[in-house]
């Protein structure tokens, strides 16, 4: 919406994935120190940790292998992942990168990689019962 004649975007880094992103923090003391994703906290310096783009940064580092920025908190528990929703097919799609990481780096046994699988099972049934109206 801000885009116009006067005002150009620029997508920088929008041909990197999340997955990659994280690697590349990874090896980045600082970014790994100051890393901030969320939106929803109430503190603009802070990530609230919490949150599905909180957990699934966190995810990102995880099924990669890798520690997770102390920005963003404590590692998220299996219950937490299982709660996440996965309504937007990109989060779908994000859910299948991150299991297929886990399962490059011996992690698909792990209980977020568990969690995540249930999950992506409980998303497939609701779209497809949203295809047949049976589900708003």
């Amino acid at each position: 919406l801000l885009g116009s004649s006067l005002m150009e975007i620029v997508h920088d880094g929008a041909e990197v994935g999340r997955l990659d992103k994280a690697r590349l923090v990874a090896d980045w003391p600082e970014g790994m120190a100051h890393l901030r994703v969320c939106w929803e906290t109430a503190t603009p310096d802070s990530n609230c940790g919490t949150c599905t783009k909180c957990t699934l940064t966190k995810l990102a580092f995880m099924a990669s292998g890798l520690p997770i920025p102390a920005s963003l908190g404590s590692p998220p528990t299996a219950r937490r992942v299982a709660s996440l929703r996965m309504q937007k097919s990109y989060e779908r799609a994000f859910a299948e990168s991150l299991l297929e990481a886990a399962t490059v780096h011996g992690l698909s046994d792990e209980p977020f990689a568990r969690a995540l699988r249930r999950v992506r099972r409980r998303a497939r049934i609701r779209s497809i019962l949203s295809s047949v109206g049976l589900r708003s």
